[in-house]
């Protein structure tokens, strides 16, 4: 069956096959011409929203007692946190109505908060010998027997609330943890999806599904779900710093900076991933001296992270602060040699920017070193064969700089530093029409990538057009 795609699908897919063909005519120019990017806690359901609104606690009632009373006094005490003063309340409540099932339900919730699983999953039974079907109390049941150490039971209770209420939520997000604490993502990611198709304003849910794509790189559907996240439930601090960081990777700067700045403001010094991407939202529009400050923020609060000092050496490259980009370049490679768990895409940006620092100061072999390096260790990461591709071209070697950016864009066709790269070449060989194009191909894609205008200006005034 056809399935129409979105436009801006066939818009990448038409600008990877124009690009692909203008470099297949350069490589044949070459060939006939001699000169050629917490776990979450368990989710607990709520009681019935059919509860009726208690009028307050009068002396008498808490001398005396009645059952809405302690009730209405035992969800004050647990929304506050007292919880043995609740499981107290709440047994009130079925003294003097041992029928009441969402009271069982309240009270399996402060018994499990006090750490007594056993005594939870107890009352949460004997909310289910008066309603079998009780959906909430099977669910926060499967929560109690997972503390408890009875996964299998816990799993029984999960689906068992499905079954009896199909528009519950929270048992598919407890079987995602489960999913998830055993390393199955995929598994983890469907039950989340059938969480969200439950509830649509599962908030929890949203935000769980995109921190998992977001660790996957997809960050075009993490931006979704976080975004979601925020407006069903904005109180969860930390998916402002989550959704900041998906909609840099996207190059959405101007969206990334107000709520990476909420992020900043809510996490404070608690994560230095924040304040990393807040400088690369930054550096993306030219202030490289204020990405700098974020950066420093960044290694304060870890320093352990290479991806940091990588990116704090680029701003100072910017700045001309040469001395200080090549310390910052050393201490990346000596935290990613050490350290044989960095990420391999991690480890090839490293040598990555470190190859840019040598191509800037004319060391065509120790850059070609370095650009190799990232391409040895991930195959997969375009920005290696664009270091390469930029040397051939300064070498003049056009045909292998056509391959290297072939290959590029095959890896990624919506980086505009490849286009822009791409350009130089095209403009090495005579095509200033083509270069301009790949330009403003790049221009297109980041209305902020300040390269692209350089060369694109200096090639229309006329004026000598060089890497950098």
């Amino acid at each position: 069956m056809h399935v129409a795609r979105s436009n801006e699908s066939r818009s990448t897919d038409l600008r990877l096959q124009r690009w692909k063909f203008v470099i297949t005519l350069s490589t044949l120019a070459l060939i006939l011409s001699p000169v050629l990017g917490g776990r979450a806690e368990a989710q607990w359901a709520e009681p019935d929203q059919s509860i009726r609104e208690l009028a307050p606690v009068s002396p008498v009632a808490q001398i005396y007692g009645n059952a809405p009373a302690a009730y209405r006094q035992g969800v004050e005490l647990f929304a506050i946190g007292d919880y043995v003063g609740a499981a107290d309340a709440f047994t009130r409540v079925l003294y003097f109505d041992p029928s009441d099932y969402e009271a069982y339900n309240y009270l399996g919730r402060s018994l499990y908060q006090q750490g007594k699983f056993a005594s939870a999953i107890t009352a949460y039974r004997l909310a289910l010998d008066i309603r079998p079907t009780y959906g909430d109390a099977l669910n926060n049941l499967g929560v109690a027997l997972r503390a408890n150490g009875q996964l299998e039971a816990a799993i029984a209770a999960y689906e068992e609330a499905i079954a009896s209420n199909p528009r519950l939520g929270a048992p598919h997000y407890n079987l995602a943890l489960l999913a998830e604490s055993r390393d199955d993502r995929s598994e983890a990611k469907q039950h989340l999806r059938d969480a969200i198709a439950a509830d649509r304003q599962f908030a929890l849910a949203y935000r769980r599904l995109g921190a998992i794509e977001l660790a996957e790189q997809n960050d075009r559907e993490a931006a979704n779900l976080l975004g979601t996240a925020i407006e069903l439930d904005g109180r969860d601090d930390d998916v402002y710093g989550d959704l900041g960081l998906a909609l840099v990777r996207l190059q959405r700067y101007d969206e990334a900076i107000p709520i990476l700045l909420q992020g900043i403001d809510r996490t404070g010094d608690r994560r230095g991933d924040v304040h990393y991407a807040y400088g690369l939202a930054l550096a993306a529009t030219n202030d490289a001296e204020s990405a700098i400050l974020s950066y420093e923020q960044a290694i304060a609060l870890d320093a352990s992270d290479p991806t940091y000092f990588v990116a704090i050496g680029d701003a100072y490259r910017e700045t001309g602060d040469v001395a200080a980009a090549q310390a910052a370049y050393g201490s990346a490679l000596r935290l990613v040699e050490g350290n044989p768990t960095i990420p391999v895409y991690d480890l090839a940006r490293v040598y990555f920017s470190l190859g840019d620092f040598y191509a800037d100061d004319g060391a065509i072999a120790n850059a070609i070193n370095a650009y190799q390096k990232a391409i040895d260790f991930a195959p997969n990461f375009p920005l290696g064969y664009v270091g390469m591709a930029d040397m051939f071209v300064e070498m003049g070697e056009y045909r292998n700089a056509n391959d290297y950016y072939k290959l590029a864009i095959e890896l990624d066709p919506d980086s505009p530093l490849i286009y822009t790269r791409l350009g130089l070449l095209l403009y090495a060989q005579g095509e200033t029409e083509l270069a301009a194009d790949a330009w403003r191909t790049a221009i297109e894609l980041d209305p902020n990538y300040s390269e692209a205008y350089v060369h694109l200006g200096n090639a229309l005034a006329g004026r000598p057009v060089r890497r950098r």
